[in-house]
């Protein structure tokens, strides 16, 4: 016997009210709100709604659709973690391993992996670094940013273990140690080691100086919901 919650999710008519009420729901907050995006709801193996709002180009008025390709910000930590845990079951790391195995100078001589993975590492944020002291014309990449925490050691935020904080920081060193331990760049080893075998086809690590915009890739805006500016690309 089917438990309720089964018969009530798989009732073709309750699934038509909720896909409508939804539907009503994300196109108010698209209207008053500015959300933009995709909406997809799935239980076990079946899908129950699926939902495209907002504009993939406002300028062009470019509706968002099945094919558009967004950015994923700090949603892509999760495939970071991923690919450090897929080097720890190899046993080609060890997540109680501390920073400095790998990049001897770096200054925080205590933090671990597992500390750099659940936000627990007390770094400072790179943003500093990045606007007071990069000199360049385009953004640092990953391992110029562990080269300048190595050469200005700006105050961490509390020692590492004892408090949680978020982290971009974190995760710039663990994509770091990724290339380091592997002698690959981040984005082949995604791709070779997570979107292909998972067939994630339209899923790819962006690299901005070297790649070009992808179809039905989408840039950022900023702005109200009534006024959108595109987020120029810095390179």
């Amino acid at each position: 016997k089917k438990p309720k919650s089964d018969l009530l999710f798989h009732s073709d008519t309750l699934q038509k009210l909720v896909g409508e009420k939804l539907d009503y729901l994300l196109k108010k907050e698209n209207k008053y709100k500015g959300f933009n995006g995709s909406v997809l709801v799935s239980k076990n193996d079946s899908i129950l709604f699926t939902g495209y709002y907002g504009m993939a180009d406002f300028k062009e008025k470019k509706q968002i659709d099945s094919n558009s390709v967004f950015q994923l910000a700090s949603v892509s930590k999760q495939f970071t973690a991923t690919a450090i845990m897929i080097l720890h079951e190899k046993k080609q790391i060890n997540i109680n391993d501390k920073v400095t195995k790998y990049f001897p100078e770096f200054p925080y001589e205590k933090v671990t992996i597992e500390q750099l993975l659940n936000h627990t590492s007390g770094l400072p944020s790179y943003f500093y670094l990045a606007e007071k002291k990069w000199d360049h014309p385009k953004p640092p990449l990953n391992h110029e940013m562990i080269e300048m925490f190595e050469k200005h050691h700006p105050y961490r935020y509390f020692r590492p273990g004892r408090s949680f904080k978020y982290s971009n920081s974190g995760y710039i060193v663990l994509a770091s140690i990724v290339e380091k331990v592997t002698g690959n760049t981040l984005d082949n080893f995604m791709q070779e080691n997570i979107f292909e075998p998972l067939n994630m086809t339209n899923t790819f690590v962006y690299r901005a100086r070297e790649d070009s915009t992808k179809e039905n890739q989408l840039l950022g805006y900023r702005g109200s919901s009534w006024r959108k500016r595109k987020v120029i690309d810095p390179y």
